[in-house]
């Protein structure tokens, strides 16, 4: 980010050697075919997949007892709706954007708790918001986690919250939804590829946080159904995308069956 022709100037030395360029985003892939014109039969889209293993959705009363362990360690009311930030407390991921579009809820922010997992340079600005503003109660910053404990707050939240300014294809929407967790997200990178359903969350066009916030009032208005947010994401499982990753892998190395 600060030094771009730095990295352009790496990519134009290495990218030659590489038999394979995968890319998250769709569009950058007509962008590097372009750019690299000898190069454009290795430049392929590789959507994001999930860990089925890992991010699986869990019957409803592990739910719950999950539910009342999370409520007891970090303080909250077992019956609170739970908004779930992932990601890194960066610009790119802009949390502040969240926080303020929490200010929105049209009264339901007394029965939710927004978690925020992640780290970053922004906390300090992040903490001084939720004091100034007194959210205290309300927000609850946990440091980064393993996999399994993402997983975990997956299970028993009620919606995953995504406010970056860009994105390629955002993992945590395809762990989440795999979940059967819903989305509501700013509309960045492959995004749309992944909520494609109302029943499965939320996309947003502008970066308005009185907008955020009237979407997420309107999404936990409505009954969860996590069988149409599993099934926006089948095709995305590491089962199925890494396969055709090893199909690519062997075809280079001559080993193509």
């Amino acid at each position: 980010g600060r030094f771009p022709w730095l990295y352009l100037w790496l990519e134009r030395r290495l990218i030659h050697a590489m038999a394979r360029i995968y890319i998250v985003r769709e569009d950058a892939v007509d962008f590097y075919r372009e750019r690299y014109p000898f190069l454009a039969d290795r430049v392929a889209f590789l959507p994001t997949w999930v860990d089925e293993e890992v991010f699986a959705a869990r019957p409803e009363p592990a739910r719950r007892q999950e539910k009342q362990q999370l409520a007891q360690t970090y303080g909250f009311d077992p019956t609170d709706r739970l908004l779930l930030f992932v990601g890194r407390f960066e610009g790119q991921k802009d949390p502040l954007l969240l926080l303020e579009a929490a200010r929105h809820l049209n009264g339901l922010m007394a029965q939710t708790r927004l978690i925020m997992i992640g780290q970053g340079s922004l906390e300090p600005q992040m903490r001084a918001f939720i004091a100034t503003h007194g959210m205290n109660h309300l927000v609850c910053l946990i440091g980064a986690q393993p996999q399994p404990e993402i997983a975990r707050w997956m299970n028993v939240a009620d919606c995953l919250v995504l406010s970056s300014a860009f994105e390629g294809m955002p993992r945590v929407v395809v762990e989440a939804l795999h979940c059967g967790l819903r989305v509501v997200s700013t509309d960045v990178g492959e995004t749309r590829r992944l909520v494609q359903h109302p029943l499965a969350g939320r996309l947003l066009n502008t970066r308005n946080p009185q907008v955020f916030g009237q979407a997420i009032t309107e999404l936990l208005s409505q009954s969860p159904n996590r069988d149409v947010c599993q099934q926006q994401v089948a095709p995305y499982t590491a089962t199925k995308i890494l396969a055709e990753v090893h199909a690519a892998y062997r075809a280079v190395h001559g080993r193509a069956s």
